[in-house]
């Protein structure tokens, strides 16, 4: 549900002028071996999503703090069940 209305929120009018800061935050603030490019196309394909058609999920596992920095540590074998679930036949690298 929070991506979807995350979509939502970030889609309305008034708020398109703030993306590039959004956009920017994101970097500052998240680590991620996703290429920039690849988040970049990602957000402008946004709002061509249909939102009843999108399918979310949590990756299980739990917030943890560690070094003075927060973290989410996710259970391996619950996340596994689940790409499996929903991607199937369609998982790359396999």
């Amino acid at each position: 549900m929070f991506m979807k209305e995350l979509i939502k929120q970030t889609l309305k009018l008034k708020n398109i002028p703030k993306i590039p800061r959004l956009i920017n935050t994101y970097f500052d603030n998240v680590e991620t071996n996703i290429p920039k490019s690849a988040i970049l196309k990602g957000a402008m394909a946004a709002k061509k999503i249909n939102m009843e058609n999108m399918v979310t999920n949590t990756i299980p596992g739990e917030g943890q703090r560690i070094n003075g920095g927060d973290y989410w540590i996710f259970d391996v074998e619950e996340t596994e069940s689940i790409v499996r679930e929903m991607f199937g036949d369609y998982l790359l690298g396999q």
